[in-house]
């Protein structure tokens, strides 16, 4: 007997099918959204804390934005510049993206009173990390990443405005797999939750920073000539909308063109055209100041051709805040600052590195120094010779500090040293051994000022190099 064909039969199997194909991507895509932090790379957890602390409303108020790309996030250290400064600087973002960044925050935000922003040249002519990194990470809303997009069609930039860019979009605001697979299989899926939990710890720590913890040095050589000095016409739109953006909601933006390691030649037509393009920008935006700094200092102060390290951080953050105290209110340094400012300390390897962050409000810097040299000889204030070591106070200290001898009655907090050279440090009923160098060298403490107690010790030796630490 001849079996009936029912539509109805086959397309329940074909639905079933369907289920069974498209289910799994489905809960794929689910996961996509909802764990970036299992599978991103190590730039996702940067973007993510971004978008948290834009897109969040906080009864916290901050006077001060920091604004820009990799190199405006490595120069500026909110910690050291006050407790109302906060970095919303991403690597890889352009104009494009600090105009809809602030526009997300001023939504959430009462508007601060101040912006300090800077670009690297690259990124006032190439957007190379739109797709890659903003969509990819959600950073803006769908209607802005359209906006760009529309924006980028209209005047014609290349990279942005691609045949498939509003498939593209579509892909990544629904997390399909075929632009995550990659991430996710280098991740393998959960492999680096631990990591990204850290770093997003570590940004909220430093509230925003992340770029210029290293303590690497830039030791190239060889000239790097900048020529010329171009700006793409979509960007220069963008920053315009930014400044505008700004100034009807009464923000002071200070445009500050960052110095390059000394191996830079910035020709005259370079910075000719560079200041021009700025100048043009204050003259046509009242709220607007530029700043020029030297064009170029030690490499040192770099890890790489453009990118502050960890003590260029410290000596531009300083730079800018006696620059430009009126944009930096002074106020009790927080505990969550406090340890901001420790990690910089822990981080910071030289004898200078430590005394530049120990700035005598929150840690006292004290050296016990032996041939110390001309080294010692340069630091603030000479103390109490014992024997045949020398005791220096970083200036500044809030920290009454004295050096005494053995079997002395001390008061309150004290470096207490014994005639053979041996070392304590006494707060009040508590005594804290400190090991010196037996031979030449330095011993660096770092002294918290409220408990009088070190949180660092460091001894060094001198070697043909400097100072090494041990």
């Amino acid at each position: 007997m001849k079996t009936k064909y029912s539509w109805t039969t086959e397309l329940l199997k074909i639905l079933g099918m369907a289920v069974v194909v498209f289910l799994p991507v489905f809960f794929l895509c689910l996961y996509i959204r909802f764990f970036p932090m299992n599978y991103g790379d190590d730039e996702l957890p940067y973007y993510l804390w971004n978008s948290d602390v834009t897109n969040q409303n906080d009864t916290r108020y901050y006077s001060t934005l920091i604004l820009g790309d990799s190199s405006a996030n490595a120069a500026y250290l909110p910690e050291l510049l006050s407790e109302g400064t906060i970095s919303l600087a991403l690597g890889g973002t352009t104009p494009l993206e600090n105009f809809h960044v602030l526009e997300n925050w001023l939504a959430n935000h009462e508007a601060p009173n101040s912006i300090f922003l800077s670009f690297m040249d690259y990124h006032l002519v190439y957007d190379n990390m739109f797709y890659e990194r903003t969509v990819y990470s959600h950073l803006l809303t769908p209607a802005q990443e359209r906006q760009i997009v529309h924006d980028a069609f209209a005047i014609g930039e290349d990279y942005i405005a691609q045949d498939d860019a509003y498939l593209q979009l579509f892909e990544y605001d629904h997390c399909f797999p075929n632009k995550y697979m990659p991430s996710l299989l280098n991740a393998g899926f959960t492999e680096r939750n631990a990591q990204n939990e850290e770093r997003y710890a570590a940004v909220s720590l430093h509230r925003g920073a992340y770029i210029g913890m290293t303590t690497d040095f830039y030791t190239e050589t060889k000239p790097n000539v900048y020529e010329s000095f171009a700006v793409n016409p979509i960007f220069d739109d963008y920053m315009k909308r930014l400044l505008n953006l700004a100034k009807e909601n009464g923000i002071t933006v200070y445009i500050t063109s960052l110095p390059k390691p000394d191996n830079a030649v910035l020709t005259e037509v370079y910075r000719n055209q560079r200041d021009e393009y700025y100048k043009s920008l204050v003259n046509a935006y009242d709220n607007t100041v530029y700043y020029a700094a030297e064009n170029t200092v030690s490499g040192a102060y770099f890890h790489d051709w453009e990118h502050f390290n960890l003590y260029g951080a410290r000596y531009w953050s300083q730079l800018i805040q006696k620059r430009y105290p009126e944009a930096f209110v002074q106020e009790e340094t927080s505990a969550e600052t406090k340890l901001g400012i420790l990690d910089y300390l822990q981080n910071a390897e030289t004898p200078d590195g430590l005394l530049g962050f120990a700035d005598g409000k929150t840690y006292a810097a004290v050296v016990i120094a032996g041939d110390a040299g001309d080294w010692a000889a340069d630091l603030d204030d000479t103390g109490l010779a014992v024997k045949q070591r020398k005791v220096f106070i970083k200036k500044h200290s809030d920290i009454n500090v004295t050096v005494q001898e053995a079997n002395s009655s001390p008061n309150g907090f004290c470096i207490w040293m014994e005639p053979d050279g041996a070392c304590a440090i006494v707060s009040g009923d508590t005594v804290y051994g400190v090991e010196i160098n037996d031979s030449a060298g330095l011993t660096v403490l770092i002294v918290d000022t409220e408990t009088h107690m070190p949180v660092i010790v460091r001894n060094y030796i001198r070697t043909s190099a400097g100072w090494s630490g041990q």
